[in-house]
């Protein structure tokens, strides 16, 4: 059972409960260290039978989905909706109308996918999906649909020998699809956030597991307390000057904190424009971007070399509304 009476939460609650930044939680992100979970409520999601990489069901769901490590790296590189094709359902419960792909659409002409007859057992493990099976007519169908309804119109005998050519049979083609997920849907595991960054992370500094030891040192010899004293404070003592940060760890956040205590009072258009500006007048001794990391910035988005020489963007609209305010906080907390 979750120590947490909510395991699953928004990023800036997970924020809010530990003395984690947003970006110590992207950062940890981008190093496949953690992974990102979304609400969504969608239809006709293809069950993915592992061994054969086929489409064994096809399935309603409204619930919690983990993100692919590649997903949540792009969402946590660019605060923006993403497109997300594939999904690993983790809340089997919220699984509804569970059937054969065939029974779900009628007619399965054509299809993009491999998929079984009959609908497989549905698991009682999280599993591989498709975020959307779509259907459409098939080439063929849509030519017999025209054709169909011209004949009906112009009774020509040219073209009643094309429409029995190609008889309207309405033939279905199946795809996938990649659905939006908007920041909105993201959530973030706490349970996963405590085994990266250890329970001293936690702002009540794992007050569970104090609780548990203050119990059991009400009642166990001064030896075994002892024991138990070591188990919680060690982990304290490491995590300490790790989760309690003088600066962002994110590389435009860092930037952005740089400018904030120059100027504390400017406004997120003037702390864009000041980056800007150190920028555009400077090609490697910058005042603010000291590592030289912004390779551009304009009225609209930024751009930066991440690990690897990775290229990473920024829109304006994530800066404004989730850079800045976290650094704000983040120096406030500091002050």
């Amino acid at each position: 059972m979750s120590q947490f009476k909510r395991r699953y939460v928004r990023l800036e609650e997970a924020c809010d409960k530990t003395y984690l930044t947003k970006w110590d939680i992207l950062e940890a992100i981008e190093e496949d260290k953690l992974c990102l979970f979304a609400q969504i409520s969608a239809t006709s999601l293809g069950a993915i039978h592992p061994p054969s990489q086929s489409v064994a069901a096809i399935f309603d769901y409204k619930g919690l989905v983990q993100l692919t490590n590649s997903t949540s790296k792009q969402f946590a590189l660019s605060l923006e909706p993403v497109p997300v094709q594939h999904v690993i359902v983790v809340e089997l419960h919220c699984i509804n109308r569970w059937r054969s792909v065939t029974d779900a659409f009628d007619n399965v002409l054509q299809t993009s996918f491999k998929f079984s007859p009959n609908a497989l057992t549905q698991p009682n493990k999280p599993f591989l999906a498709y975020m959307t099976i779509n259907a459409s007519l098939t080439t063929e169908s849509m030519v017999g649909e025209f054709i169909t309804k011209a004949s009906k119109v112009l009774p020509n005998e040219v073209i009643h020998q094309v429409a029995e050519q190609y008889p309207s049979q309405r033939g279905q083609r199946l795809s996938t699809d990649a659905m939006t997920v908007k920041p909105t849907q993201i959530r973030v595991d706490m349970e996963e956030v405590v085994r990266v960054f250890g329970e001293a992370a936690l702002l009540n500094g794992g007050c569970q597991a104090v609780s548990t030891v203050e119990t059991t040192l009400n009642s166990t010899v001064g030896h075994t307390a002892n024991q138990y004293l070591g188990t919680v404070n060690a982990p304290t003592d490491i995590r300490l000057n790790s989760v309690t940060q003088p600066m962002p760890i994110h590389p435009i956040a860092q930037i952005a904190y740089r400018v904030l205590k120059h100027n504390p009072q400017a406004r997120a258009d003037k702390v864009w424009n000041t980056i800007r500006q150190d920028v555009r007048e400077n090609e490697f001794n910058r005042q603010f971007d000291v590592d030289a990391l912004v390779e551009s910035i304009t009225q609209d988005s930024v751009t930066w070399f991440g690990r690897g020489d990775n290229e990473n963007t920024m829109s304006y609209d994530s800066f404004r509304k989730n850079v800045v305010v976290d650094v704000r906080r983040q120096i406030r907390a500091l002050e």
